[in-house]
This record gives C-alpha cells, structure tokens and sequence, in this order.
C-alpha cells in the first residue's frame, strides 16, 4: 500500500516530502471514512 510505502521511505530516509504525502493519505482516508459513516446514517435515518 502506499501509505505504508511513504510511511516506511519517511522512516529509512528521513525524506520529509515522503511524510507529507504519508499525512495527506492518511487525512484521505479519515475523510473517506467519516463520508462513509455519514451517508451511512443518512441512509438508514430515510428508511424509516
């Protein structure tokens, strides 16, 4: 996965353009995440 690979690149190198791309995933998918959840609830508070 890429995230693992920038996290681990961060880690070996030290390489901070590696860590950043490593927090913009991350914020990705925290993002993705709560979309998720939110249509989720959305979703089920319609069926009823």
């Amino acid at each position: 996965m890429l995230k693992d690979y920038m996290w681990n690149l961060f880690q070996n190198t030290g390489n901070i353009k590696s860590y950043i791309l490593y927090r913009e995933l991350v914020e990705k998918e925290n993002t993705l995440r709560e979309e998720r959840i939110s249509f989720e609830q959305t979703a089920t508070t319609n069926i009823n």
